[in-house]
Order: structure tokens, then C-alpha cells, then sequence
């Protein structure tokens, strides 16, 4: 069963993921864009 369903997989939602996790959760993130995702965080 899960318990929280994340719309996302950028900063805000891998961070309630993980918070969820934590907290005891079962979590699952759904990310409609394709892997890799092209992203300039925290690069240079």
C-alpha cells in the first residue's frame, strides 16, 4: 500500500519523499519526464 503518492521528482518532491521515508512512509514518485532528466542543479 502506498501511503504518498508524489507528483514530481525535482527538489520539493524528492525532499517530502525522503521526509515521508523517515517519517515511516511508503512513498512513490512519479516523474512523467523521460531519464535522464537535463538539469542545471547544483552544477559549476
Amino acid at each position: 500500500m502506498i501511503d504518498v503518492l508524489i507528483a514530481g521528482g525535482g527538489p520539493a518532491g524528492l525532499a517530502t519523499a525522503v521526509h515521508a521515508a523517515l517519517a515511516g512512509m511508503e512513498a512513490v514518485v512519479v516523474e512523467p519526464r523521460a531519464c535522464p532528466v537535463d538539469k542545471a542543479c547544483g552544477e559549476g
